[in-house]
């Protein structure tokens, strides 16, 4: 039986995807992120509007990042004719809701919680 994600008509589930790991030699745990991120909207039937994404480090604009404004699958090949051929999770429909010096405790338990500060934007 296939044990994959399937869509479902539980349009009010949110998913909460936390990237806390700063630095780029956590690219991984960024890649990790946006993985369940992309995996969630394909396959799970889950829409921006459901999903709260926390990225506390824009590794894709990282000045060591070989390939800027693109993050791929760790473990990837640097090989450029290969990486043209890879996913790019960090594609142009990607919604970060907090990013950078937003990512805070604070603001983590304020997401769980639903108790967003009054000046907080309508898409967060």
């Amino acid at each position: 039986t296939d044990t994959g994600i399937l869509p479902s008509n539980h349009t009010q589930n949110v998913a909460i995807i936390l990237s806390s790991s700063t630095f780029y030699h956590n690219y991984r745990h960024t890649t990790n992120a946006l993985a369940v991120y992309q995996s969630l909207k394909k396959h799970g039937g889950y829409t921006d509007d459901n999903i709260i994404l926390m990225l506390a480090d824009e590794v894709a604009c990282n000045a060591r990042n070989p390939f800027k404004n693109s993050i791929f699958p760790t473990g990837s090949s640097q090989n450029t004719e290969e990486r043209r051929r890879m996913v790019d999770l960090y594609r142009d429909d990607v919604q970060v809701d907090y990013s950078g010096n937003d990512v805070t405790v604070d603001n983590f338990f304020r997401v769980l919680l639903g108790r967003h500060g009054k000046h907080t934007p309508a898409y967060q």
